[in-house]
């Protein structure tokens, strides 16, 4: 059965990363580590969300790195811009690209609006609509209130996360702070 999967901020050969608190001795162990994580979980036919920052590339040469990713991903990636996916990384050979860094995708009776950055508000955010963001790394705490979920690597132990799993997450936290008392 075809699964859909969203993702951000994997920053593949980003060395910066590594100074972010990543558990990683080097790029490359970042990488492959990445790499590994996605595959045990996405299957060759598969849809992936990645909601910005996919890799940072900052000379032509690693177009066809990118690509060599890319290669090694099961699944068909779909790459929705962001801040450090331009110019070069929007040129690799993924699925489709969104250059406007937003996208409005229905899937399995939701509608999720996929932007690498954080919302307070986004289209049909009153009538059941999903926020999937990237950008922050795992720094934003979930409060259960809205549909609005950080993606990014950094919050899911470095994999991708299934639309299912992302619900149920969501569906737990709403119910914490719903029992939470009020101070």
């Amino acid at each position: 059965m075809k699964e859909t999967w969203f993702t951000a901020d994997q920053h593949f050969y980003d060395d910066r990363a590594l100074a972010w608190g990543r558990k990683f001795a080097s790029v490359e162990e970042m990488n492959a580590t990445l790499i590994e994580y996605h595959n045990t979980l996405v299957k060759p036919v598969d849809d992936v969300y990645v909601v910005g920052d996919f890799a940072y590339c900052d000379s032509e040469r690693k177009v066809d790195a990118v690509d060599k990713i890319l290669n090694q991903l099961n699944g068909y990636i779909h790459l929705i811009a962001g801040a450090h996916d331009f110019p070069i990384v929007i040129r690799a050979n993924f699925r489709t690209v969104e250059r406007t860094g937003q996208k409005f995708l229905k899937r399995g009776g939701n509608t999720f609006i996929l932007n690498h950055h954080p919302m307070i508000s986004w289209s049909y955010k009153n009538h059941g609509s999903w926020h999937l963001h990237g950008h922050c790394h795992g720094n934003r705490k979930e409060d259960g209130l809205h549909r609005r979920i950080d993606v990014g690597v950094d919050a899911w132990d470095y994999r991708p996360i299934n639309m299912d799993d992302l619900i149920a997450h969501w569906e737990t936290q709403r119910k914490k702070t719903e029992s939470a008392p009020i101070a």
